[in-house]
């Protein structure tokens, strides 16, 4: 089974588990949402930097 479907099913698992969340499922949810951010600014660094730039050189 490849990566991408063994981290699909974890996380399908993880979802579907009528138990309450786990220490480990609060850290693998953390970690995604660190890594979406992160994504984010990197994709959306230039913009953003050109976007500040203008408001501030507009005062």
């Amino acid at each position: 089974m490849h990566l991408f479907q063994r981290l699909k099913m974890l996380l399908i698992d993880l979802w579907l588990s009528d138990e309450g969340l786990s220490v480990v499922e609060y850290v693998v949810g953390a970690a995604f949402l660190i890594a979406a951010i992160g994504l984010f600014f990197v994709g959306y660094q230039e913009i953003m930097s050109d976007k500040a730039s203008s408001i501030i050189q507009s005062f």
